[in-house]
């Protein structure tokens, strides 16, 4: 594991989403940073390139209009969801990484954060202002032994690793507001399409360091 002072200070959580990629399968970091994008790709998600990436990313991908929500008294809250997620490179480029899978591979490493989060101007709302905000079946606080200052580390985070890697969100499919299913990353690379995924894992963290609750691990070969 990566120590957290390698990567940028503005980062506010420690990436809960790694791919390894095969140096057998690419030979270059490059090659793997695209590897990695045609993979977002396959789940639908588009480059945020209309700004500079946030905190402290080298760049940045969304899907957004997820699972629109409306069970709530006030109007306002009604809301749709969006897949976020940056990656960062500076901290692993040109490294190679020991990896197990079904033998021992040197892998080239991208770290990427990833959450889910509510969509368009209710994401800007306060849940302390508007506690309604809690009761959403999707990305709300549904353990009130969590603190509401640490719903994106100990709910959000969770929920955007289970949605990218599974299609899922607390267990079940959801679908975006045109009645798409949302893909993941489990459903989205086959072999005929030249990317094969070897390994997905989940697992949970060290909450010292690595302030997510859960890792994930996609190993490509």
């Amino acid at each position: 594991m990566i120590s957290r002072a390698s990567f940028p200070q503005e980062m506010p959580r420690y990436p809960n989403i790694w791919f390894y990629i095969s140096k057998d399968f690419v030979s270059s970091y490059d090659d793997a940073v695209s590897v990695v994008l045609s993979l977002f790709d396959k789940c639908d998600m588009y480059r945020v390139t209309w700004r500079p990436p946030l905190e402290g990313a080298d760049g940045e991908a969304a899907r957004d209009h997820l699972q629109p929500y409306d069970g709530f008294s006030n109007s306002a809250l009604f809301h749709e969801h969006s897949l976020h997620l940056r990656y960062y490179l500076k901290a692993l480029i040109n490294k190679l990484l020991k990896v197990k899978g079904d033998r021992t591979y040197l892998c080239w490493a991208i770290a990427t954060s990833v959450h889910f989060e509510p969509g368009g101007s209710v994401h800007y709302l306060s849940m302390k202002e508007y506690p309604e905000l809690q009761a959403c079946p999707f990305c709300g606080r549904i353990d009130k032994s969590v603190a509401i200052s640490d719903i994106y580390e100990k709910i959000r985070d969770p929920l955007g690793l289970e949605l990218l890697l599974e299609g899922k969100i607390r267990g079940k499919r959801i679908k975006d507001a045109f009645n798409r299913v949302s893909p993941g990353l489990i459903n989205a690379s086959k072999a005929k399409d030249g990317v094969y995924i070897k390994r997905i894992d989940i697992e949970p963290s060290d909450f010292d360091e690595v302030n997510t609750p859960k890792i994930g691990c996609v190993l490509i070969t």
